[in-house]
């Protein structure tokens, strides 16, 4: 079997912040599965653990006869950095996150990533590529380029102007709820939700606000009420449209319905690399 052929859109490092344990002694996580339609418990074990978060291929393209794996390359590299910045802000070390500017920078790219890299926002450019000529024709004059091609290195051109905006400087507030419980989407990376702050969960507990900022990169840790984790919540349901995941299993109970009610979504491209061209479906 091809190497790296499952790729995940949500990295496996992460989900594993929500694994918990049935009395059977069986660990996993809560699923509603909206491509499956059915909410179940994902065993953490096994080849096939967690295959709903991935997808056959997505990041790999077929080159010349050969399976080129940069990019899935270029992602785990960068999770690897994302998850060690989490598990400081969980583990309470908010002074000594990153250890170094290229570790910043590179904890930036995995976060902005989750804007770019989701199945929806890639099958919708594709569509795109593949239907108007003069998209096509705007993202490279090299006619020789696959469809998917194209489409692999935009999402890269993307990610990397998205990162361009923090200019190697972030506001993040560490967001923690004692009672009340986060969720996780396949579309989680919330926008400019409240003050151009944008959100991200990253475990059960805890959420992550964050922003550009012009002075230096700065981190906080506030505690946060229901309410406040309810709005969250329903924003990622409403957002996502493939999964939710839980370590409650009435969580996903309760925000299976808010799944996919926010209607078509934004498709960014980027034009000779920057700046960001938006193309919206409406």
């Amino acid at each position: 079997m091809p190497s790296k052929k499952k790729n995940h859109t949500v990295q496996e490092s992460l989900i594993k912040n929500w694994l918990t344990e049935k009395p059977n002694g069986e660990s996993g996580v809560f699923v509603y599965d909206a491509t499956k339609g059915r909410s179940y418990f994902s065993r953490y074990g096994g080849k096939s653990r967690f295959s709903f978060a991935s997808r056959k291929d997505l990041y790999v393209l077929e080159y010349d006869g050969q399976r080129r794996t940069e990019l899935e390359d270029w992602f785990a590299g960068l999770e690897s950095t994302f998850i060690k910045g989490i598990k400081r802000f969980l583990q309470h070390e908010e002074q000594a996150i990153f250890q170094h500017q290229e570790e910043l920078d590179k904890f930036i790219l995995a976060l902005v990533g989750y804007r770019h890299r989701d199945q929806l926002s890639l099958s919708k450019n594709l569509e795109l590529i593949k239907s108007d000529h003069s998209i096509r024709e705007r993202l490279t004059e090299n006619r020789n380029l696959s469809d998917k091609q194209i489409l692999l290195e935009n999402t890269v051109n993307a990610i990397n102007a998205s990162a361009v905006d923090f200019g190697n400087r972030i506001h993040i507030v560490h967001i923690r709820s004692r009672d009340e419980e986060f969720i996780l989407g396949d579309r989680s990376y919330l926008e400019d939700i409240v003050d151009d702050f944008s959100f991200f969960t990253i475990s059960p507990n805890s959420a992550i606000a964050f922003k550009p900022t012009q002075e230096s990169s700065y981190y906080e840790t506030i505690e946060c009420d229901a309410s406040l984790v309810k709005s969250i919540n329903q924003a990622i349901a409403a957002n996502s449209v493939s999964w939710i995941v839980s370590s409650k299993e009435e969580l996903t109970t309760r925000y299976q319905p808010d799944m996919n009610n926010l209607g078509e979504n934004d498709s960014v491209f980027i034009e000779n690399k920057l700046p960001i061209k938006g193309l919206r479906y409406k």
